[in-house]
């Protein structure tokens, strides 16, 4: 999808994985804040793939685990715009109607 960016199946990224946060980044913090609580108590799993390649050299990555540096959100400045990668699992939280998953979702969208 994204020139650059390799995707491997990972399935050690449960409901448990840690992950690291730049909460400064505005995809974080505009229009709602993305706190801590936001990601407790996510179903199955945070993410999906383990992401590589030599286009994470030029991106701002807001989310990664803390384990294994893995980025699960990712951005790219892409002439007047930007370009998003989201690795998170947001589908089980959004059916599951979690609070912290609309919060996010509403942020990707306004960014």
């Amino acid at each position: 999808l994204i020139d650059g960016i390799t995707l491997k199946l990972a399935t050690n990224f449960d409901e448990n994985t840690q992950l690291d946060v730049d909460s400064t980044q505005a995809l974080l913090s505009h229009p709602n804040v993305i706190a801590r609580d936001d990601w407790s108590n996510w179903l199955y799993r945070k993410g999906h793939n383990i992401v590589s390649g030599q286009a994470l050299d030029n991106a701002i990555i807001p989310i990664k685990t803390t384990d294994g540096q893995n980025p699960l959100l990712i951005t790219w400045k892409k002439g007047l715009g930007r370009v998003t990668y989201v690795d998170l699992a947001l589908q089980p939280q959004l059916m599951n109607v979690h609070p912290g998953a609309f919060r996010l979702l509403a942020n990707l969208l306004s960014n």
